[in-house]
């Protein structure tokens, strides 16, 4: 007779001891059987996206074609267009495109980018995985959670990856970076996590608020290194590429975009290029949408650039009764200001109250100030053990989240930026139903799950991006995340006490 091996004897004595731990509903969720049918959807839904990112490049439909035209601009004549699409990423974003549009040919060069974004989201979730959803911790406990347990995170949220995917963004490209990033800090491996946070602040400008999370906890040193990782990708090549005047000429226009785009346009006049950008659900242009007045017109006549003053009184005194004029300082090529008329989409028309612009000015300040004073305070204040991994990767995920808050441009494809505060709740929710037995113990955050859903499932839904569904389940993972927080505090004072 054939003896087993005691390691093989071992695995299934643990095996049968989870499997008595668990009962009902939670032996569902842990059959291997059920794991496996959901890694199957997992899979094929992420193929899906590979498949659909193809298509649309090779169909030179957006984003490729857009990242493709403008990154061969900048090789050719030296300078971003100032009428880019691109219009709120740094230089460094473009250089970084110039393997996959300019040195390769335009087949290999999509295969490649769409290779780099899968290998963004695998790596991303191999991270999260082994340092933020497996990894131990003393106050909550480590029962329930195996290394094939983020199935059920991924299988609930992998919509998100494959509209990336699809997309060819590169918002998978900044998941990959902040969350290697944080963990190396969450390692005490400061200048390392610094300069990765830096390198994310290059292909996009949102994961600048780590400078601001690294100065509050007094992480010096990896505050160096983001800073330094912006000089070495941004600013040095910019001067090779442009020249020093140019590479100060083109940071200038940079900052000149982001007025054009600002949260401050967005409220002034909330149907500014919503032909172009009505997918845009922005917090200050979501509470627009809700608070400002409706334009009663079916077209806008558009004065683009900067226009004389009485060319501006001459078109306003010629509106027809069905027209309104829109001012939007940003020009068309070719010319300093131009004029066009073009029709209103149809889009919703609720409304909650009709307040001034510098009405809803104040309440999105205070909205978005006040809940990111109490977090500045919380981070200033408290700091998590490194081997505390449920209070420092909650903190950490909600200034991920934080991201979301002040940028003037957020559509349905940034929710991939969520997997983090995502996994954060999942495993809060996990180990408070391991330590106490009890499903009810985990109330909220399986109530912050399910509500978190409605993103996924209305992730196409027009009117649910318009008036902001997205940003409410966004704010919800928040509060979970809060809440897991908290759960690691009263755990931590009871181990103490």
């Amino acid at each position: 007779m054939r003896l087993k091996p005691r390691n093989d004897i071992k695995k299934r004595s643990i095996l049968l001891q989870e499997n008595r731990n668990h009962t009902g509903l939670s032996r569902f969720f842990y059959n291997r059987h059920v794991r496996a049918v959901a890694w199957l959807v997992v899979g094929a839904t992420f193929i899906s996206g590979i498949i659909g990112g193809h298509y649309r490049g090779t169909n030179n439909q957006p984003d490729w074609r857009d990242f493709t035209r403008e990154s061969r601009h900048v090789w050719q004549h030296g300078s971003i267009p100032s009428s880019t699409a691109m219009f709120g990423y740094l230089p460094a974003a473009f250089f970084a495109l110039w393997p996959f549009t300019q040195w390769t040919s335009p087949t290999v060069g999509l295969v490649a980018f769409i290779g780099l974004n899968v290998f963004a989201a695998v790596a991303s979730c191999y991270v999260l995985n082994r340092w933020w959803f497996f990894g131990k911790n003393h106050h909550l406990g480590s029962a329930g959670f195996d290394k094939g347990a983020i199935v059920w995170p991924l299988f609930f949220f992998i919509a998100h990856i494959q509209h990336v995917l699809q997309a060819n963004q590169f918002t998978l490209w900044v998941l990959l970076l902040c969350v290697v990033g944080l963990t190396l800090l969450m390692q005490k491996r400061d200048a390392w996590g610094g300069f990765v946070l830096g390198l994310g602040v290059c292909i996009k400008v949102t994961p600048a608020v780590f400078f601001v999370y690294l100065g509050l906890r007094r992480q010096w040193k990896a505050l160096a290194s983001m800073f330094l990782a912006v000089v070495v990708f941004n600013f040095l090549p910019s001067m090779i590429v442009f020249g020093f005047d140019g590479a100060i000429r083109e940071h200038r226009k940079w900052l000149q975009r982001a007025d054009w785009y600002s949260n401050r346009r967005l409220i002034e006049d909330p149907y500014l290029r919503i032909r172009r950008h009505g997918n845009n659900c922005a917090f200050s242009l979501v509470l627009a949408r809700w608070l400002r007045p409706a334009q009663e017109a079916d077209y806008q006549i558009i004065l683009h650039g900067d226009p004389p003053e009485h060319v501006i009184r001459q078109t306003e005194a010629e509106l027809l009764d069905n027209e309104y004029m829109v001012l939007d300082p940003k020009p068309l090529p070719g010319a300093d200001w131009s004029k066009t008329r073009s029709e209103i989409p149809e889009v919703p028309g609720f409304r909650i109250a009709h307040f001034s612009e510098e009405t809803v000015r104040l309440i999105w300040m205070f909205a978005l100030f006040v809940p990111i004073g109490a977090l500045c305070f919380v981070t200033y204040r408290y700091r998590p053990g490194v081997s505390d991994t449920s209070a420092w990767t909650a903190e950490a995920a909600l200034w991920l989240l934080l991201m979301f808050w002040p940028t003037p441009m957020m559509r349905d494809y940034y929710l991939a930026l969520s997997l983090p505060a995502y996994i954060v709740v999942w495993r809060a929710v996990i180990a408070a139903a391991q330590a106490t037995r009890k499903l009810r113990s985990a109330g909220f955050g399986l109530a912050v799950i399910v509500f978190y859903y409605l993103s996924v499932v209305a992730i196409g839904w027009k009117d649910a991006v318009y008036y902001g569904l997205h940003l409410a389940t966004l704010a919800g993972l928040a509060a979970g995340c809060v809440w897991s927080r908290r759960l690691n505090d009263i755990r931590e004072t009871e181990s103490a006490g």
